[in-house]
């Protein structure tokens, strides 16, 4: 069961097969995604007019580790909440 709206928090078996995992790694992982991502969102220039010749699509690849990072985070916190 997943529901938690009696609590502050869910339960960690929100995070499905990643529900064993300690925060400590969820941490970490969640702020080196967010330097990828940012890293490529830099590079690839994601935040001026693009063309076609102008794409690398390693970085625009990179740059949805962005999101991904936040997912981590919030895994991190649930994990954290829970004790773990």
């Amino acid at each position: 069961d997943t529901w938690w709206g009696d609590k502050d928090y869910p339960d960690s078996v929100v995070l499905g097969i990643g529900k064993n995992v300690p925060s400590a790694v969820y941490g970490p992982a969640s702020a080196v995604a967010l330097a990828i991502g940012l890293y490529c969102v830099a590079q690839s220039n994601l935040l001026n007019i693009l063309s076609g010749s102008t794409i690398n699509g390693w970085y625009v690849a990179g740059s949805l580790m962005v999101p991904y990072s936040w997912g981590l985070h919030v895994a991190c916190w649930i994990q954290k909440q829970n004790g773990k």
